[in-house]
């Protein structure tokens, strides 16, 4: 768990972990791009579909075993790092997900911690996105619920003086890129909630 940040100056994670989470980040990166260039040999035909398991990918993306229940979370990075930084209650709003569903100090919280701390990769993004929608094909209300916490996330970085607008044309863009690549259902809760923002 990160430090509070309230206060100015106090770094956001531990600084003793900083080398291993570069590391992390580094690793998940080089398999992002092994994992574009394997789904690009599928679509070509030159590997075959039963070397390319669904959750070998999840687990190469960072998240293995009970990691895997914290998968869906991801698009809330890519939300997130949107405007190209992380606003505290963003960050804030991410990290407590991962209490609520019962994750404390482990893998799990430091790959996303990792992630948080600074802007992953657009390949280890993309990727990301793409095994996530494979695995929500036929979830068309968990794509939702990812969509409605994109949202939530995005209106966290709202504070104050950003109270009748919290959510950034940049955020917006990227949730509708979510949305899309979720199905139907989650771009029908984006037009629902955020459709109008767009026209503005």
């Amino acid at each position: 768990m990160p430090p509070d940040d309230t206060e100015p100056g106090t770094p956001v994670f531990a600084p003793e972990g900083a080398e291993a989470r570069e590391e992390l980040r580094v690793a998940l990166h080089e398999s992002a791009v092994a994992m574009q260039r394997d789904r690009l040999a599928l679509v070509k035909g030159e590997i075959d579909t039963s070397s390319y398991d669904l959750s070998d990918r999840v687990r190469e993306l960072g998240f293995a075993g009970e990691a895997e229940r914290v998968f869906d979370l991801l698009p809330l990075v890519h939300v997130a790092w949107a405007d190209g930084s992380i606003q505290p209650g963003e960050r804030a709003a991410i990290l407590r997900l991962l209490t609520v569903r019962g994750f404390g100090p482990g893998k799990a919280f430091t790959t996303m911690e990792a992630l948080l701390e600074k802007q992953p990769s657009g390949e280890y993004l993309e990727e990301s996105l793409e095994v996530l929608r494979e695995l929500l094909e036929d979830k068309p209300q968990q794509a939702r619920t990812v969509v409605g916490l994109c949202i939530m996330v995005a209106e966290a970085a709202g504070g104050l003086f950003n109270l009748f607008n919290p959510v950034s044309k940049e955020e917006v863009a990227a949730i509708e890129t979510i949305a899309k690549a979720l199905g139907d259902d989650a771009f029908a809760e984006y037009r629902e909630r955020l459709g109008k923002k767009k026209k503005k």
